[in-house]
């Protein structure tokens, strides 16, 4: 007696199929859900002479995003969504001075 399922739903992975009998686009993922934010000010010092201040904000609402899920099954990350998950936030702040 054999189990419902199981591995004879499923054709093994093969050179000419590599991901067996499984559907087109089975590994799915979330949209990617980031906000990038920038502020620049200018103040002018004298005639000709200026000063600039740069703020950049990289995921200003620090949400996590997963990524896509590793499809390759030989990989150590198989099906792991959060291998490639993108940075936490960032900032970089930046001061020109032109002249």
């Amino acid at each position: 007696m054999q189990a419902a399922g199981g591995r004879s739903l499923f054709l093994p992975a093969t050179v000419q199929a590599p991901i067996g009998n499984a559907g087109r686009n089975i590994l799915r993922a979330n949209g990617i859900n980031r906000l990038d934010f920038g502020l620049i000010k200018n103040t002018r010092v004298r005639e000709g002479h200026s000063l600039q201040f740069h703020a950049n904000f990289f995921n200003t609402t620090n949400t996590r995003d997963w990524g896509i899920p590793e499809g390759v099954f030989t990989s150590a990350a198989f099906l792991n969504e959060g291998a490639a998950e993108v940075p936490s936030r960032r900032i970089q702040l930046g001061l020109r001075y032109s002249f």
